[in-house]
């Protein structure tokens, strides 16, 4: 049997800033983020006196990656849950870069 090319999909919708308060956009938002961090948090440690640290904030919602053909489907989930939350140009106002971004990859199974 040849190999199935199966392609996986991940669709995000972020938020990005130098610095904000991301329980604020939690709660203006009214969902939880899949994922975020502060500017300064810890990415790893180098060494005893170095480490390397977030430049910037991230408020991120995300599907991960799922197998799809059709990356519409994905973008639709993260649609859905911003529909009827706060409008983007809002948070343009204040600084905050907005971006959703679609990844794609194949997988040889």
């Amino acid at each position: 049997m040849g190999s199935l090319e199966k392609t996986q999909v991940m669709v995000y919708f972020s938020l990005t800033a130098d610095d904000f308060p991301l329980e604020a956009v939690s709660k203006r938002m009214g969902i939880e983020p899949t994922k975020s961090h502060r500017k300064g948090d810890l990415i790893r440690k180098i060494s005893e006196a170095k480490t390397h640290s977030r430049s910037y904030s991230s408020w991120e919602l995300c599907t991960g990656y799922q197998e799809s053909l059709d990356a519409g489907e994905q973008i639709d989930q993260v649609i859905r849950q911003l529909k009827d939350k706060e409008k983007g140009n809002q948070w343009i106002e204040i600084g905050i870069r907005i971006s959703m971004p679609v990844y794609d990859r194949l997988r040889h199974e």
